[in-house]
């Protein structure tokens, strides 16, 4: 947001730079909500948080024809599948964190270890290790919320109340993994309001859900579960608004010294905000013709707005060119 209002705040007129501003925050928090996801979700399976070099952003689908093509929306929205996969599982997965993190944080033998700053990352690992048993606390800790879970069982049942939460407790595997049990049991009690409607919610406002400047569509469509009766339900694909493209063309422009290819646009969008256009991420199930069907569409969207110039058809001929003048050469 710095660097784009250094170098073009004086030049974009105030109507134009505001939505431009909107899509590069959406954008951003969409990014890093969902990569946060994704760690939480790693540090469970992995039991530590991966190093600052394997974490990636959340792959995501992106419709270039913005949802006039049926075959590539249908395939953005079997991103979103998988996209909310990993959702329902970073629920849990953040669940443990903090019921480990309000277990230990006042632990006399680890005020040494708690986090003097914003990077978490080596208390995350701790919370890990006794989550697995692999710390000298972890006996006591575990044995601690065994009894907690046994404790919750007994006073749900006598209440006469959340019975998926008790038997969740009572499950026969519940002490092998009590951090686990505990957190699926309290997200359950919850209820689908708080873990799955707020986090959607918020998701919908990052991508500004059928706004003109926003990345994403939402469509009600009837579809049909294992032979069970069709229902209704709400599904979403990725969009490339011509407002984000704008901002993000002229955004990397600036740290190249305004020389950016087509290829390299598309590489930045697939490695720094986890938007696939021309490549299929996991999960989905597209063909080559779809794909450079969606690569030719934004190809031919960039050259509609200005923002690409090219000579001939080679790849290395075609480059992305700004529609504003930075400040400096205004």
């Amino acid at each position: 947001l710095i660097a784009f209002l250094e170098n073009y705040g004086k030049t974009i007129p105030r109507r134009t730079i505001t939505p431009m501003l909107e899509s590069l925050l959406g954008l951003g928090l969409l990014t890093i909500y969902l990569e946060s996801c994704s760690i939480a979700v790693a540090w469970e399976n992995l039991g530590e948080v991966p190093p600052r070099e394997a974490q990636k952003p959340v792959p995501i689908f992106a419709d270039a024809s913005n949802g006039s093509d049926s075959r590539l929306r249908v395939l953005s929205e079997q991103s979103f599948e998988e996209l909310f996969r990993l959702l329902d599982q970073s629920i849990i997965s953040a669940a443990q964190i903090r019921i480990l993190h309000a277990m230990m944080w006042d632990d006399p033998d680890l005020q040494e270890l708690k986090p003097k700053g914003p990077n978490a990352t080596a208390w995350l690992k701790l919370l890990a290790d006794i989550r697995n048993r692999r710390h000298e606390v972890s006996a006591l800790a575990l044995r601690d919320l065994k009894l907690k879970l046994n404790r919750l069982a007994e006073k749900l049942a006598t209440a006469g109340i959340e019975p998926d939460a008790i038997d969740i407790l009572r499950s026969p595997n519940a002490n092998q993994n009590p951090v686990r049990t505990m957190a699926e049991a309290i997200c359950a009690m919850m209820g689908d309001k708080l873990m799955r409607q707020n986090p959607v919610k918020f998701l919908d406002s990052c991508l500004m859900i059928n706004e003109a400047h926003g990345m994403g569509r939402k469509r009600r469509v009837s579809r049909s579960f294992a032979g069970r009766k069709r229902k209704m339900m709400d599904v979403r694909s990725a969009i490339l608004s011509n407002t984000l493209l704008e901002t993000l063309v002229h955004l990397h422009l600036i740290a190249r010294q305004g020389v950016l290819s087509f290829a390299e646009f598309l590489r930045i969008l697939r490695e720094r905000y986890g938007i696939w256009v021309d490549e299929c991420p996991p999960g989905v199930s597209a063909s080559q013709e779809d794909l450079l069907n969606n690569r030719a569409m934004l190809e031919r969207r960039l050259r509609d707005l200005g923002l690409l110039v090219g000579v001939n058809d080679a790849e290395f001929m075609k480059h992305l060119r700004p529609r504003f003048h930075r400040n400096h050469q205004a």
